[in-house]
């Protein structure tokens, strides 16, 4: 017994010591994310930083100009689908395998994520979720309050006027 409870102490007081590294990172404006939002890649000369991924970039912009123009997330997918725009998981090359009928298809939940984030503003948005503890596997989204957010990180893809 004496011995699990060392160790579970030890993993306790790791985890407590990562989670303060990371907490500040995102302080300091540094991803610690995993993958960044579309139109933007990780910097290959700073891990911590993004620079624009051009194809991605112009899909974000596309978006955005037809919310301009008052279509809805549902319209703007519809558009999105007709113009058969690869979905994000495409344009950003990832690897994994998918249905081949679902490759085309945007989700307007989709949109309103990529609308809604102040990420394209220039802005680091992190801290979303947090978890219970260093043995639980539940996410907890916490409110906006407690959100991570350091402003004017990062080139913008969009204008705040947008």
């Amino acid at each position: 017994p004496l011995i699990n409870w060392s160790n579970e102490h030890f993993a306790r007081q790791t985890s407590k010591k990562i989670k303060n590294t990371f907490s500040d990172y995102r302080n300091d404006g540094k991803w610690t994310g995993g993958e960044p939002p579309l139109g933007y890649q990780i910097d290959p000369k700073d891990k911590y930083h993004f620079i624009i991924e051009p194809k991605g970039a112009e899909v974000v912009k596309r978006i955005f100009n037809l919310a301009k123009e008052n279509n809805s997330v549902d319209t703007i997918a519809t558009i999105l689908i007709n113009e058969k725009v690869p979905i994000p998981t495409i344009i950003k090359g990832c690897k994994r395998k998918l249905n081949q009928d679902l490759i085309e298809l945007w989700s307007p939940d989709t949109i309103r994520d990529i609308l809604q984030s102040e990420m394209y503003l220039g802005h680091m948005v992190q801290g979303k979720t947090t978890r219970l503890n260093h043995k639980s596997k539940t996410i907890i989204y916490l409110p906006k309050e407690q959100w991570c957010i350091t402003r004017n990180t990062h080139e913008p893809i969009i204008d705040q006027q947008t």
